[in-house]
């Protein structure tokens, strides 16, 4: 039975010899001669194309008329991997990147400089690895509209003020603020912040009336009177109607400490 079969890369053996007789294995009837022809092929990949199925087995190859035997090969041959590398170069105005298997190019990626821009090596090898890489090159971001508009409350370092008009076209002073300390002033943008909302009351603020009176110490100076509360004090309109400077923490508070009438909040 021969060794290889119809297909097989084979290496041939390098130290073959002219006229040195090499068997099959198996055979020992199955000889042949190396001839200085095969004996050039000597250390080559070669390609077995048939089997002689009558008589004495012989191999033949791709590419010879010659008659081989197992000895005249080393074994199959296994192909060196092939190198994956890339490279980067230039021609021009142009950086190209290159992945090559062995001397083959697989693909490529290129940038090439604007004839107005001084040529960077560096930003083009760049560009062109992410291009080959098939990387999405980042966009610019775009700018932002002015965050302001007119009517806005602001603070820049001159204090708190109102946006009183926009330059659309200006992107470093677009802003005309009319301040709190009674002057007007263009600011840039980036100094421009929004005024931050005022802390909520520690104490109750609104405005509420009594709509009656209770059992328990009746009011009836109170009755269908609106008191505004502005953090916790009914303020000296308040004193005139005996309710005192204590402040009020919340509308269900007012109403406790005021028991001598029925309260309502005033919606607005």
């Amino acid at each position: 039975m021969s060794k290889f079969n119809v297909g097989d890369k084979v290496r041939v053996r390098s130290d073959l010899k002219i006229d040195n007789r090499y068997k099959m294995d198996g055979d020992r009837d199955a000889m042949c001669l190396a001839t200085p022809s095969m004996v050039a092929m000597a250390g080559n990949v070669v390609e077995i194309s048939s089997i002689d199925e009558y008589g004495l087995p012989r191999y033949r190859l791709v590419n010879s008329y010659c008659a081989w035997v197992d000895e005249m090969f080393s074994g199959l041959a296994t192909e060196p991997p092939r190198r994956e590398f890339i490279v980067i170069r230039r021609s021009g105005a142009e950086t190209i990147a290159e992945l090559r298997h062995d001397r083959e190019v697989i693909k490529s990626g290129k940038a090439i400089c604007n004839t107005s821009d001084t040529f960077d090596f560096d930003t083009g090898a760049k560009l062109a690895f992410d291009r080959l890489m098939g990387r999405e090159e980042p966009k610019p971001a775009p700018q932002p509209a002015h965050r302001f508009k007119v009517g806005d409350r602001v603070v820049t370092s001159f204090g708190a003020g109102w946006v009183k008009r926009v330059d659309a076209n200006s992107e470093k002073m677009p802003y005309y603020i009319e301040y709190d300390i009674g002057v007007t002033l263009w600011r840039k943008s980036n100094e421009a912040k929004p005024e931050p909302a005022p802390e909520p009351p520690k104490f109750y603020t609104g405005k509420v009336f009594a709509v009656s009176v209770s059992d328990n110490c009746p009011m009836y100076n109170r009755v269908n009177c609106v008191f505004e509360i502005v953090n916790g004090s009914a303020g000296e309109r308040g004193k005139a109607y005996g309710i005192g400077e204590a402040p009020f923490l919340s509308f269900k508070h007012l109403c406790e400490r005021l028991y001598g009438n029925e309260w309502r909040e005033v919606k607005e």
